[in-house]
């Protein structure tokens, strides 16, 4: 019988590469592990990173083209302006969904002259004396737009004169109206003119 004269130690480079308790090959499935978690945690972070900055992409489009109405009484004797007027200030323009005009808390009709009438009828003015106007459900409000709501009439007569006194005063004291507008993205806006402010639906 022949004896083996090989070397079974455990420093040969076969047994090394095949022990399952090899330090070696242990720290660099270790350290595979670790790459393979690092490239899905980098993974993740671009993903929200991109869904982030797609949702403020969102944001951003939709204030660029935000209406800002505001209402106002003017009396000014360069343009012959002497009434109420709304304005539209913001990026984009206002389309009308609804309209409610009050006169002491009490909402108005509409006649004839739309609901702006009515509450200038329950005010008891002359409408005579004016010239009356008002947005209707999907009339639009252009950018940088102006429309008189109640105003005296340019060509108004003398007998006028008491109504034109009156008009402001009115105005302040007993009218009130809320007007809802929308975007062109469809964001919609609530405008009261006692408090004259804007808010979101």
């Amino acid at each position: 019988m022949k004896t083996f004269k090989g070397d079974l130690s455990t420093g040969s480079s076969l047994l090394k590469i095949s022990s399952p308790h090899n330090p070696e090959r242990k720290g660099r499935a270790l350290k595979k592990s670790h790459i393979d978690k690092l490239s899905l945690a980098i993974a993740v972070c671009a993903l929200g990173l991109s869904l982030w900055q797609g949702y403020q992409q969102r944001v951003q489009n939709h204030v660029a083209v935000e209406p800002r109405i505001n209402a106002y009484f003017k009396l000014d004797g360069k343009t012959d302006q002497n009434g109420l007027y709304i304005f539209n200030n913001g990026l984009g323009p206002a389309y009308v969904e609804s309209l409610e005009v009050t006169v002491d808390g009490e909402p108005v009709t509409d006649i004839s002259y739309g609901r702006f009438g009515g509450a200038v009828q329950s005010m008891r003015l002359g409408t005579d004396c004016l010239t009356i106007g008002g947005p209707r459900p999907n009339d639009s409000l252009k950018l940088g737009e102006e429309i008189g709501l109640i105003e005296i009439s340019k060509n108004a007569p003398s007998t006028c004169a008491l109504t034109k006194l009156l008009l402001g005063a009115k105005i302040q004291q007993h009218l009130d109206f809320t007007l809802i507008v929308k975007s062109i993205y469809g964001d919609r806006f609530q405008y009261k003119f006692k408090n004259n402010i804007q808010t979101a639906l």
